[in-house]
């Protein structure tokens, strides 16, 4: 953890665990410097919550990647790879769906067709809607800001039904990372928190508004 600025009434601490360095995150902190040894209290806190994030961030990686393998070995997305959707879907193969509890962990799935010097092309994805996941490689696993919270993106192979020259393919699978068990130890802290690195910062917590205390960003 360091010290990366203050003012008079602030310090802002940032704590990056190595085990994140999957998605490059660190956690931002602001506390008040009004009392003895908030800082070191501060770090106390912050490093625990960096713990614990790396923690959820891991675990969730893990069940992505076992969920996204478990899809690629099934008979509909190696159907998909070998011909398309509609075939597969005429045939009467049960395409695959985002889990029932898509509405709380946002999974979006992806079935993408790989071919030597061309860009990866997308043939099913679901929710239809979802916005794309722009896969970069087979294997890669990334965390990313998604809305107002944190998801999980993890790549693997798939193979088509049957042999086909030139052609690979894989699942990208895309899952929101459920941050509410860092919040009840932060809130009662008086830190301001928040986790940067992952595109737009995330706000775990906010220090209370006070007038007389300059801005730290």
């Amino acid at each position: 953890m360091k010290e990366i600025g203050r003012d008079a009434r602030t310090a802002r601490m940032a704590v990056a665990a190595a085990v994140l360095a999957l998605g490059g995150l660190v956690l931002a902190a602001w506390a008040r410097w009004s009392t003895a040894g908030v800082v070191e209290e501060a770090r106390v806190v912050v490093v625990a919550a960096a713990e614990r994030l790396a923690a959820t961030v891991t675990a969730a990686t893990a069940a992505a990647r076992a969920r996204a393998e478990e899809l690629a070995e099934t008979p509909a997305v190696r159907e998909i790879l070998y011909t398309d959707e509609a075939t597969a879907r005429a045939e009467g193969f049960a395409l695959p769906a985002a889990s029932a509890a898509s509405d709380d962990n946002g999974e979006t799935i992806e079935i993408v067709a790989l071919a030597r010097r061309r860009a990866p092309r997308t043939l099913y994805r679901v929710p239809e809607n979802a916005p794309a996941l722009a896969i970069a490689r087979v294997g890669e696993a990334r965390v990313e800001a998604r809305g107002a919270g944190l998801a999980v993106i993890v790549t693997v192979p798939a193979q088509p039904m049957y042999p086909k020259e030139g052609l690979r393919g894989a699942v990208a699978l895309a899952t929101r990372i459920d941050l509410t068990p860092l919040e009840p130890a932060l809130r009662g802290s008086g830190l301001g928190v928040e986790i940067v690195g992952a595109g737009a910062p995330i706000a775990l917590t906010r220090l209370p508004p006070d007038g007389d205390r300059k801005s730290v960003v």
